[in-house]
C-alpha cells in the first residue's frame, strides 16, 4: 500500500518559506525604505533634534572643557585646538551611532515585536530585499545625524567646506557598514537585552580608542595594535586627513577595504536570519 502524498503547505506559508531562502535583493528594497523613512518622518524631531544637540554638549564638554588643558596639540606638524581636532571624529560617531541603532533595536522591534517581517513576507518582497531595506534605511538615519553635526561644526569653523565632500563619503561609509552591523547583531543575537553585549565591548571601545579623541600612537603597543583592527581607526584614518585638507589618494584605502566588507556581512546576515525566522 503506497503510503499518502505529503499535503503541500498552504500557500501564505510556502510564500513565506520561498521568502526566506537564500535570494539576492531587488529593486524592491526601496520599498522597504519608503515604509521604513514614512514611519520615521512621523516622528522626525527625533531624528533631528538630538544630532544637532549631540555636538554642542561635545563641544562643550570636550572643546571648551578638556581642550583649555590642551594647549600644544598639533596635526601634521600644525598646531590645533583640541576642538577641531575632534570634530570630524564627532561626524563619523554620529553616523556609526545612528545607524547601528536603527538596524539593531528598532528593526529587533520590527522584526519580533510588531511583525512587520511577517507581513512584508507575505508579500513578493523576499528576505534579502528585507534586510537591504533595513540597511538603507538606518544608514539613512546614521547619515541624518552626521549631516546635522556637520553642520554645526561647520559653523563654528572647525571643518573648511572644501572637507564637506570627503567627509560625508567617510560617514557614508561609516553609515552602511555599521548598518549592516547592527542587522548582523538582530540576526544573531537572541533577545534585545542582548545588544548591550556589542555596544559595551565593540561599540564603546571604538567610540573612545578609535583614534577619535586622542592618537592611538600615545597607547601601549599591544593597545595600539588593537585599535588598529577596528573599523572606526580606518575610516578616521580617511576623515581627520579630508577635514584638514591632507587626504591623499592611499588614505581612500581605508574606505574602499570596509566597503568592500559590507556586502560580505549582508551576506552572514542573510544566512543568520533566514535560519532565525524558519526556526
Amino acid at each position: 500500500m503506497n503510503a499518502p502524498e505529503p499535503t503541500p503547505p498552504p500557500p501564505r506559508i510556502g510564500r513565506r518559506l520561498t521568502a526566506l531562502r537564500l535570494s539576492a535583493p531587488s529593486w524592491r528594497a526601496g520599498r522597504v525604505w519608503r515604509r521604513n523613512g514614512r514611519q520615521g518622518l512621523r516622528h522626525w524631531h527625533t531624528i533631528v533634534v538630538p544630532p544637532l544637540l549631540e555636538p554642542l554638549l561635545y563641544l562643550a564638554a570636550f572643546g571648551a572643557g578638556v581642550g583649555r588643558l590642551i594647549t600644544d596639540l598639533e596635526y601634521g606638524g600644525v598646531p590645533v585646538s583640541y576642538a577641531r581636532y575632534i570634530a570630524p571624529a564627532l561626524v563619523v560617531i554620529a553616523a556609526m551611532y545612528g545607524s547601528f541603532f536603527e538596524t539593531s533595536y528598532s528593526s529587533f522591534v520590527r522584526m519580533f515585536y510588531q511583525k512587520i517581517w511577517d507581513a512584508m513576507t507575505a508579500t513578493p518582497l523576499t528576505l534579502g530585499d528585507i534586510l537591504l531595506g533595513e540597511v538603507l534605511w538606518g544608514a539613512t538615519r546614521g547619515m541624518v545625524g552626521a549631516v546635522a553635526v556637520l553642520g554645526v561644526v561647520n559653523a563654528f569653523g572647525l571643518v573648511p567646506l572644501a572637507a564637506t565632500g570627503p567627509l560625508l563619503l567617510a560617514a557614508a561609509t561609516t553609515a552602511l557598514l555599521f548598518a549592516t552591523i547592527g542587522l548582523l547583531c538582530t540576526a544573531a543575537l537572541p533577545t534585545i537585552d542582548a545588544f548591550n553585549y556589542p555596544i559595551f565591548l565593540f561599540l564603546l571601545p571604538m567610540f573612545l580608542f578609535g583614534e577619535t579623541f586622542f592618537p592611538v600612537a600615545v597607547l601601549p603597543a599591544w593597545a595600539g595594535r588593537v585599535a588598529t583592527w577596528t573599523p572606526l581607526y580606518h575610516i578616521m584614518a580617511m576623515a581627520r586627513p579630508a577635514a584638514f585638507g591632507t587626504a591623499t589618494l592611499a588614505d581612500g584605502w581605508h574606505l574602499v577595504a570596509w566597503l568592500a566588507a559590507t556586502p560580505l556581512l549582508l551576506l552572514a546576515t542573510h544566512l543568520f536570519m533566514a535560519r532565525r525566522l524558519i526556526q
